[in-house]
């Protein structure tokens, strides 16, 4: 069975569960199609196969569940596999400044507008956490971010949706 037919019977069998599952995994470390999954759960919820609420909260939590445990990683492990692993993805202690630096000046912008782009939406709990930025101002800019990217991509599918 091809993956996209996968996701499309998850999804109408397990609902919002299948979204949340999918989605904490694809944010946290598998490369899953997150804003296919997500346009494609809006247009479930168009064709009346999914319930908005539950769909939209299942998204949400996910994403914010997976960023934060991301952040913490990065925050409390970050050095440590830094210094085992850094060397093998050409991360070094310099380079890890300058990430601190540019999140003190204008990094806390891409964790709200990271969510467009998935490979930074998979990243930037790390680095924020590894760039010692306050979980306040992380929460703040990812967790708004994470609202609207949510809330736009399933209004695209929502509208699409209608189209089909």
């Amino acid at each position: 069975m091809p993956i996209p037919d996968a996701f499309d019977l998850w999804l109408l069998q397990y609902g919002s569960i299948a979204l949340f599952i999918l989605l904490f995994l694809g944010v946290l470390v598998l490369p899953l199609p997150q804003n296919a999954l997500v346009l494609l759960a809006g247009v479930f919820i168009a064709q009346g196969k999914l319930m908005i609420l539950p769909a939209f909260l299942a998204i949400f939590v996910a994403v914010i569940l997976a960023l934060t445990l991301t952040y913490w990683i990065g925050r409390t492990a970050g050095s440590f596999l830094l210094e085992k692993y850094g060397f093998y993805l050409g991360v070094t202690l310099a380079r890890l400044q300058r990430v601190h630096r540019w999140y003190e000046r204008a990094g806390k912008w891409t964790l709200f507008f990271g969510y467009y782009l998935p490979i930074v939406r998979r990243l930037m709990g790390y680095a924020a956490g590894m760039g010692q930025l306050s979980f306040q101002q992380f929460a703040l800019f990812a967790y708004t971010g994470a609202f609207f990217w949510t809330l736009l991509l399933l209004a695209i599918g929502y509208g699409i949706g209608h189209q089909l």
